[in-house]
């Protein structure tokens, strides 16, 4: 068997970080993924995830997402592509939604620049949008978007460039750890390391079972809509936005990118499945809940469908991340549960892996995420 430092099973946005960031230091690394290069498959496709520092989910994340924001920022000068693009961002609802007043606590606290916008401005600036009368908007100006793709494929490419070696197409079959190291089967052969880095997304609960916390997939549709009037919503005309509904939910989206069509999602569908055997295909009713979202809040927006995509999350029981050496098995390292806003943090987390296996410690900013 090929014996390396450290072995990383799953090759998205957290784990082709942590093959960068451990190549870079030396590690001798392999990374093992069950699917081709660019699969759309899991949680990391569909051109485009938001960016943002006014983090309503909880303002112990800021800190994380700082450091997110300079490691893209390295990332960016090392490899010479453009990653991160700037917009501004907007958080739209009643000012009691969570949306709102968790970005504002969030802002508050860490003294993030932003700016609350009544009903009447947000109609003002964005024409496209047609807010209620009780509802504000949070701005903030260094929210924005990454390209999931381009990201990937640049931390394999310079992991690669630093001595990684990547094994695509080779489905995990079992691994089994000792004190003395690990050993990981795949279809094509078997692998020892003294450490493993586990970051399957929404397949964690197949590979690691009840060792951790249940990790449960779910169905959401991504949509890309040909809009009604192009202009109101063009990169320059529109910042990335959330907005918080009742009766809705919470959808998000983004100014005109690149592909066809202009890029719209649910968050959260509440259609929990097995990721494997999960319908892919867009159905009416998908459709129909993306609709009843944007028909009045967004009408230029609210044009035929241009193309339409299934992605994961990959849930934790409370909607934090779960990243921690696992029980019982200090030489197994798990990264997990990103609950549809994870990839954002996907730089900061492949240097708090890569911490973990060559320290054995990582930020405290990140000790709220242990399993425990």
């Amino acid at each position: 068997m090929a014996e390396y430092d450290v072995i990383v099973v799953g090759l998205g946005a957290m784990g082709s970080a942590a093959l960068y960031e451990l190549s870079r230091r030396g590690q001798r690394v392999l990374g093992v993924e069950a699917f081709a290069p660019g699969h759309q498959l899991g949680s990391s496709h569909g051109e485009s995830r938001v960016i943002r520092l006014a983090y309503f989910e909880h303002p112990n994340y800021v800190p994380l997402l700082e450091r997110a924001y300079a490691l893209w920022a390295d990332l960016e000068r090392e490899s010479g592509e453009e990653l991160l693009h700037i917009t501004g961002g907007l958080m739209i609802g009643r000012s009691d939604s969570e949306l709102v007043s968790g970005a504002l606590a969030s802002a508050q606290q860490h003294e993030l620049e932003y700016e609350l916008l009544d009903a009447a401005e947000l109609r003002r600036r964005y024409p496209a949008l047609t807010p209620g009368a009780d509802e504000i908007a949070l701005a903030e100006p260094r929210a924005g978007f990454l390209r999931p793709e381009r990201c990937i494929e640049t931390h394999v490419r310079l992991a690669h460039a630093a001595g990684a070696i990547t094994r695509y197409l080779e489905p995990l079959r079992s691994w089994q750890a000792t004190t003395t190291g690990v050993q990981v089967t795949t279809d094509a052969g078997q692998y020892a390391a003294d450490q493993v880095v586990f970051t399957c997304g929404a397949r964690m609960a197949q590979v690691l079972g009840e060792t951790i916390m249940p990790v449960r997939a779910e169905r959401v549709p991504l949509f890309w809509m040909e809009p009604l009037a192009p202009e109101l919503l063009a990169h320059g005309s529109l910042p990335i936005y959330m907005w918080e509904t009742h009766g809705d939910g919470l959808f998000y989206g983004f100014p005109h990118v690149e592909w066809p069509g202009v890029k719209v999602a649910r968050h959260h569908s509440g259609d929990f499945c097995d990721p494997d055997r999960v319908d892919r295909t867009v159905n009416v009713e998908d459709e129909r809940r993306l609709r009843s979202a944007i028909a009045g809040r967004i009408p230029a927006l609210n044009g035929p469908v241009a193309s339409s995509l299934v992605c994961l999350y990959e849930n934790s029981p409370d909607g934090h991340f779960l990243i921690d050496r696992v029980p019982d098995h200090p030489n197994v390292i798990v990264a997990g549960g990103f609950s549809g806003h994870g990839f954002k943090f996907a730089s900061v987390v492949g240097e708090i892996l890569a911490d973990l296996v060559t320290t054995g410690r990582a930020t405290p900013h990140a000790d709220f995420l242990k399993l425990r």
